[in-house]
């Protein structure tokens, strides 16, 4: 399907101030075999909305052609005849519109888009509204009631040599913590840690015949250790990200195997391919690992001290790592001789990713709150832009429980009396005002 459009229609709806908002909910009518899609934007949008669709059966054999409907009304109504059984949407293909879209699509039609939508992006995505779902569950009740056909869907991807390995990974990834809260209006940080974990654990399991085979398929491509400094080929750089896929399932059903074959790609890699090394110590540090982890981590850095970039990445993985004592780790690295707080990519490496880190920042203690106020003050006075942008990240306290909401508020309060610059004052007075 040719869709004639000048590109300049979809830049100006990408350019257009505010995010779209939009529920749409279905219709299907048995007796007529007609199917309905009701759309309504909840803010006002100039432009019309392009939706890139398509309709699937619950075999995943398409029903429709692939086609581009205009959102142009406020409330608006499509239509789809001689529909013989209750189809499944597949709704804004390949992000046809930047959008916050409310539809409620159930475990199964999910698995269904999952494991057959033609359109990459959609499959993706519906990997990751699954996991988003099985979440949420855990959060409300403390148990997770899996989908029937869960499992069986989960092999079939997993023993499927057609699919691209970087798809497969993407299908293959349960979201991270750091996604998840962002997913959720009111986080729950334990609940939401120990739901994935459960999730991620219970799919290892299951699957405990079959990542033998993945693993036979990633090996039999991959040399030993990949070579760094040759052409990028995507799918060697797919078969990797699938690697490490696979180590982070492994770790649930045989430990000691895994952290020796991390440590054994970490040697190997170490002078060779970067990736493969930033890899290996990330999913050491999420395994806690923290012995073997720290000596890696004095190996890399020794080998890679002259190295600006990698040395970013030496900070961004320690910054980044899930444990109460992540916070004592930032603190000593901001005088460590490789940190230079007049740095800004220096800054964003270390104090960027540890407000990323669920397990620093918003540590119940309130002591990652407290470090970064304090580190806000001192490029208050240094780089004000940067303190003000790290401000920011205090702002959305409404978000969360109430103790982390007092203790933000209480941060932003400090900042707001001790910062000198126009830039810091106005950012943390913001989030104040919004008490």
């Amino acid at each position: 399907m040719i869709y004639r459009f000048k590109l300049d229609f979809f830049h100006e709806v990408a350019l257009e101030p505010g995010i779209p908002q939009l529920t749409i909910t279905d219709i299907y009518d048995n007796k007529q075999q007609r199917y309905q899609l009701h759309i309504k934007v909840h803010n006002e949008s100039k432009k019309p909305i392009p939706l890139l669709m398509g309709l699937l059966d619950s075999t995943g054999r398409e029903l429709i052609e692939e086609r581009l409907l205009l959102i142009t009304q406020a409330e608006m109504k499509f239509e789809f005849p001689d529909m013989a059984t209750r189809p499944i949407p597949s709704l804004f293909r390949s992000f046809s519109a930047p959008i916050y879209l409310y539809q409620t699509v159930s475990n199964d039609d999910l698995l269904v888009l999952m494991q057959h939508d033609p359109n990459l992006y959609n499959r993706c995505e519906a990997s990751k509204k699954l996991i988003l779902n099985l979440v949420t569950e855990y959060c409300a009740n403390q148990t997770i009631n899996y989908p029937k056909a869960l499992f069986s869907a989960y092999r079939s991807l997993l023993l499927n040599n057609d699919i691209e390995p970087w798809i497969l990974a993407e299908l293959l990834t349960i979201s991270s913590e750091e996604e998840l809260i962002a997913s959720f209006e009111k986080p729950h940080f334990e609940l939401l840690a120990t739901a994935r974990q459960q999730i991620q654990k219970t799919l290892a399991e299951e699957l405990k015949n079959d990542w033998p085979t993945l693993f036979k398929r990633i090996n039999e491509y991959l040399p030993n250790p990949s070579p760094q400094f040759e052409l990028f080929d995507i799918k060697d750089a797919g078969m990797r990200r699938l690697k490490e896929v696979y180590y982070s399932y492994l770790q649930h059903i045989d430990f000691p195997t895994t952290k020796n074959a991390l440590l054994k790609q970490f040697k190997t890699s170490l002078i060779s391919n970067m990736t493969e090394t930033i890899s290996s110590l990330s999913l050491l540090a999420t395994m806690g690992c923290a012995q073997e982890m720290d000596s890696a981590l004095q190996q890399f850095y020794d080998y890679w001290k002259d190295d600006t970039h990698a040395i970013n990445y030496w900070f961004r993985i320690q910054a980044s790592i899930h444990s109460n004592t992540v916070v004592k780790r930032v603190e000593q690295l901001l005088d460590h001789p490789a940190f230079d707080i007049l740095n800004p990519n220096k800054v964003y490496s270390l104090m960027g990713s540890f407000i990323m880190n669920p397990y620093g920042f918003h540590n119940s203690s309130g002591q990652g709150y407290k470090l970064v106020a304090k580190i806000i003050l001192v490029l208050d006075k240094l780089n004000p832009p940067l303190a003000a942008n790290l401000t920011q990240k205090l702002i959305a306290w409404e978000k969360y429980d109430e103790l982390r909401r007092k203790l933000m508020l209480e941060c932003l309060v400090f900042i707001n009396k001790e910062a000198i610059s126009t830039d810091v004052k106005n950012s943390s007075h913001k989030g104040i005002k919004a008490d």
